[in-house]
């Protein structure tokens, strides 16, 4: 009978193969070789680790708050070491052709800056910023392209920062923007009740937007975008100018200001995005070939951000490092791709040289040595 096991164990004294013999009082598997009678217990540290990691993320992800006090023990104690952990995402290989970005911020001045695929909705990379511009987002996006390649459409949600980025990043990829947001921004000019019959018009067309869906209704919005500024061109250029006499006017201001303001501004951003492309690009025929694209970014909002503020929320009061990495557990755990071995999340001066990799490959460590304990002096504490 071949007793040997699937890990090739041998017996360190005689170089026999080892064969189970069941458990020790701690549950570890004891081994013992037939040759010599020498047994001995396995240890596997990293099956230990994994568990406690387990129960690290099911507390920290589930739902709830922090939960009953009787966790706050041992438990709690003995998964204190995953806070060093640093997740990361191991990229698959396969190109993403459809991609969301988008920033939020958590707390503590700081902005978490999310690719996710546009189709399946999964985490791609991440990063962490003060405040989101262009070149963190360069940053992020090169960095997609290093792993998964360049995509062909980005979905954004139009920071100033963000097309620059794509452009320096991405050459060649297309920019969607996000109609939620823009049909947002329309309400926050023209109200849901504007005073005047400019106003009301211009926000029936901007309302197609939440009813466009193919390529007939996106030929008419331009032409009812033109037809509006050609009867109503002249309103939203009228100006009121600063008169000295006038009460409420103050002598140092400007010298003039646009009447209708909020009007003149809601119309230059439609006609600029349909200008340029930007609210229509999930239905170029150049793009058909990837499937039905999307136009909104439901994926990262609902699924990725909203569930991190709902675990901030539940768990407030961590400290800033906490906070950082249990947004960094959210996003893994919505990535889809399998968790990293244990020993390659943890930094460097904190690893054991005992804990090993799924592969068996020793992990470094800075264990104690004699000589931190020791000295080679005999009487180190003297006089001379």
């Amino acid at each position: 009978m071949d007793c040997r096991n699937a890990a090739g164990l041998r017996c360190p004294l005689c170089g026999g193969p080892m064969k189970r013999n069941g458990h020790d009082p701690s549950g570890r598997q004891r081994r013992y070789c037939p040759a010599c009678r020498a047994g001995r217990s396995i240890r596997r540290p990293a099956r230990a680790l994994r568990a406690q990691l387990e129960q690290f993320l099911s507390r920290l992800l589930g739902g709830g708050g922090q939960g009953p006090a009787s966790d706050a023990g041992a438990s709690r104690r003995h998964t204190s070491w995953c806070w060093d952990l640093q997740p990361y995402i191991v990229p698959d290989g396969r190109a993403h052709p459809v991609v969301t970005a988008d920033g939020t911020y958590v707390g503590h001045g700081r902005c978490l800056l999310v690719v996710c695929d546009g189709l399946a909705g999964n985490v791609l990379a991440w990063r962490w910023c003060r405040r989101e511009d262009s070149t963190d987002h360069a940053a992020l996006f090169r960095l997609i392209a290093r792993l998964y390649g360049i995509p062909r459409l980005l979905v954004s949600d139009g920071m100033r920062g963000i097309p620059a980025a794509a452009r320096a990043a991405w050459p060649g990829c297309a920019l969607q923007r996000r109609l939620e947001h823009v049909r947002r921004d329309c309400r926050t000019d023209l109200t849901l009740r504007p005073r005047t019959q400019a106003g009301r018009e211009l926000k029936r067309i901007a309302g197609l937007l939440a009813r466009t869906r193919d390529t007939g209704p996106a030929r008419l919005f331009p032409q009812a975008l033109n037809a509006w500024h050609t009867r109503w061109g002249g309103y939203i250029k009228e100006k009121t100018w600063n008169r000295h006499g006038r009460p409420g006017c103050d002598p140092a201001g400007p010298v003039f200001w646009w009447t209708h303001q909020r009007v003149g501004r809601c119309y230059m951003r439609l006609q600029r995005l349909a200008g340029s492309g930007e609210l229509f690009r999930f239905l170029n025929p150049a793009l058909a070939g990837l499937g039905p694209l999307p136009c909104t970014s439901n994926r990262l909002g609902g699924g990725i951000n909203s569930p991190l503020k709902r675990m901030l929320l539940d768990r407030r009061g961590m400290p800033e490092r906490h906070m950082l990495r249990a947004c960094e557990w959210v996003c893994w755990k919505r990535s889809g791709r399998p968790l990293p071995p244990i020993t390659r999340m943890l930094p460097q001066q904190t690893r054991h040289p005992d804990t090993a990799d799924d592969d068996g490959t020793p992990g470094w460590g800075t264990a104690p040595e004699w000589t931190d304990l020791h000295t080679e002096t005999r009487y180190p504490y003297t006089t001379d």
